[in-house]
Formats: structure tokens, C-alpha cells, sequence
């Protein structure tokens, strides 16, 4: 198997652990105050659904994702990859930090950056980040 195949499994599991690491605890503090679950099956729950949500619907969320950000002419296995490890980097940070953070956020901001980094500022899709951030404000403002 190839090494920027294997490299990016693992910082995608990465990925989904620092997700975790940041978020499971608000989809399971509700589960364990009413004591509907134990702590330890909570927390299996909650790993177990974040271990399935990007298997299953990934798909649609890569697409939009790295189409919509950078130039894809520009989107390379390195950049990519570059992408994840910043975004992995920020969300353990502020996560040990106990600072709250957007892991989606993380990863737009590691394209954005990986992007201008390796072509200019010429590289990021600008009209296309006007409306992701439209549609972000939209489905956060009830959070």
C-alpha cells in the first residue's frame, strides 16, 4: 500500500479521535446525568458513532469540502495531508487548552492555510467560502 495512502488513514483516524476528543462529551453528558447509561457505555456509544459517522457519510462532506475550498488543481495528496495535520494539531490544542473549538473549522482552516501555503492566495475558491460561511452561520445560529 502506498505511504500517502497509509499516512492518510491514520491522520484520519487522528482526526476522528480529536473530533471525539472535543465533541463526544456534549452528545453524552445528557445520557449520563439521567443515568440512562453508565459512563463506560456512554462512551462506547459515543465511540462507536464517531467511528461510524464519517464511514458512512464522508462522502458527501470530502466533496463539498475539496471542491469548495481550494482550486482543485491545486488539491495534492501533500496538501491534503498537510490540511489534516494542522487541523489535528488545532483541535488537540485547544482541546487540551479546554478552549472550545469547531473541528470542521479546524479542517477548513488547514485547507485555507495548507492552500495559500503552497499556491498564493490565488488558490482558495473565495466565492465559494462566502456561501460555506453563510450556510455555517445558518445551521450554528441555534447552538
Amino acid at each position: 500500500m502506498d505511504l500517502i495512502i497509509i499516512l492518510g488513514i491514520l491522520l484520519a483516524l487522528l482526526f476522528n479521535f480529536a473530533n471525539g476528543l472535543n465533541d463526544a462529551a456534549n452528545s453524552i453528558a445528557t445520557i449520563i446525568a439521567t443515568k440512562a447509561l453508565t459512563p463506560l457505555q456512554a462512551v462506547l456509544l459515543a465511540g462507536v458513532f464517531n467511528l461510524l459517522g464519517p464511514l458512512l457519510f464522508t462522502t458527501a462532506i470530502a466533496a463539498t469540502i475539496g471542491s469548495g475550498i481550494v482550486d482543485p488543481e491545486f488539491l495534492t495528496p501533500a496538501l491534503i495531508l498537510t490540511a489534516m495535520v494542522g487541523a489535528v494539531l488545532w483541535v488537540l490544542a485547544t482541546s487540551y487548552l479546554g478552549i472550545p473549538v469547531s473541528s470542521s473549522h479546524a479542517l477548513i482552516g488547514g485547507l485555507l492555510g495548507a492552500g495559500i501555503a503552497a499556491a498564493g492566495f490565488g488558490a482558495v475558491l473565495w466565492p465559494s467560502l462566502t456561501l460555506l460561511k453563510q450556510v455555517v452561520a445558518y445551521g450554528s445560529g441555534g447552538a
